[in-house]
């Protein structure tokens, strides 16, 4: 009776094992993939400010607002938040739009699932919008849409693979937490 008893628990223990590594590497996968949604999000939120500073010569705290409402847009919450803050600070030029702006990356939670290298990309886009005349803020603008799609390209040629490895991964932690429980 004792055999069985702990036969059943060793079972259970690699059921809860396998499955709990699975759901690891899966949950893993599908932040990578929301990763780039972000990403991809961000690159059309910046062309559609590119677009509005250029063709319409629309003041910065109206073109966040107006993003900040396309709720199908990952990044809309960002420049919710960024608008938000503009509307509090009674000065909106220069370098106190760069500081709301850092301040905003700091704090948005959208910002926070991007690595370090994507997020110091993000806050020189601060430095430069407020700061120049608009032909220099749509030409920084245009850069940083660059810088951003070649992220994009880089994680496009590479999700498949990561997406996989850590299902794989997942599943394989599993299988070896069940060799050693048995």
């Amino acid at each position: 009776m004792e055999g069985v008893d702990v036969m059943i628990l060793k079972i259970t223990g690699v059921m809860v094992a396998v499955l709990t590594s699975s759901y690891i590497g899966y949950m893993q996968g599908k932040k990578q993939k929301d990763y780039l949604e972000i990403m991809e999000s961000f690159k059309r939120c910046l062309m559609a400010v590119r677009d509005e500073i250029s063709y319409a010569g629309t003041p910065l705290l109206d073109i966040f607002k107006k993003i900040s409402q396309m709720k199908y847009e990952e990044s809309h919450i960002f420049f919710k938040e960024l608008s938000e803050q503009m509307k509090d600070e009674n000065n909106l030029e220069g370098n106190n739009l760069c500081m709301i702006w850092n301040r905003v990356c700091d704090k948005s939670i959208v910002i926070g699932k991007m690595n370090y290298e994507d997020k110091m990309i993000h806050k020189r886009i601060g430095v430069m919008l407020g700061t120049h005349d608009l032909n220099s803020q749509v030409n920084a603008i245009d850069l940083y849409i660059k810088n951003i799609s070649v992220r994009i390209e880089f994680l496009q040629r590479n999700i498949y693979e990561r997406v996989k490895l850590c299902h794989v991964l997942g599943v394989s932690v599993g299988l070896f937490l069940a060799i050693l429980i048995i």
